[in-house]
């Protein structure tokens, strides 16, 4: 398990494998464990980003799985990355605001504007279409943090220094149309090389 530059944290999304996929495809291996695993993978490992995956749990449900205690969420050591639930637990977790603004859950296709200055969506259209499947989402973003995407809520969030990511559609899946730019432009900036083929 030497020298794996991206950790995907499993959170139990339907989509979790398809990301590991995709990264592969892109020429990146990943690991993929559960949040209980992290801590002890971390003590021996050097990942140059971390992934966190959506899930079907709620952020204000009871058992609901956080964040690993040794997790760099200001993102010193490594680029984090949080995928829908991922996205909402880095913000509830930083103080932001998590809650469900629709009557029900928001699934299937949408548009997003995009802030096409900030790296991770270099290339990517103004508008662009994505696949979403959430019931909550982040309504008031943490300190330190702003919007880089919207539809109609808060879609993407970055902190100051671009170390910490946020996403609230899936880029994984090929209903988002440039998904694939997307993560391929969150390795350029983690500065992960190819090492699968």
């Amino acid at each position: 398990m030497k020298d794996i530059q991206i950790l995907i944290v499993d959170y139990g999304s339907q989509y979790t494998l398809v990301i590991g996929r995709t990264l592969r495809e892109l020429g990146a291996r990943s690991v993929i464990l559960p949040p209980q695993k992290v801590d002890q993978w971390l003590k021996s490992n050097a990942p140059k980003a971390v992934i966190l995956s959506g899930s079907n749990w709620s952020v204000h449900q009871n058992g609901a799985p956080g964040l690993p205690k040794s997790l760099d969420i200001a993102g010193k050591k490594y680029l984090v990355l949080g995928v829908c639930y991922g996205m909402q637990l880095l913000a509830y977790e930083q103080g932001g605001g998590v809650a469900k603004p629709h009557e029900h859950r928001e699934y299937g296709p949408a548009k997003v504007m995009t802030d096409t200055k900030h790296p991770i969506l270099k290339n990517i259209s103004k508008k662009t279409k994505v696949w979403t499947s959430h019931g909550d989402t982040v309504t008031k973003l943490p300190k330190g943090f702003s919007s880089i995407a919207t539809s109609p809520g808060i879609a993407a969030m970055t902190s100051k220094n671009n170390r910490v990511l946020g996403i609230q559609f899936h880029p994984e899946v090929v209903n988002t149309k440039e998904g694939k730019k997307i993560l391929q432009n969150f390795l350029d900036m983690a500065n992960c090389k190819k090492d699968w083929n």
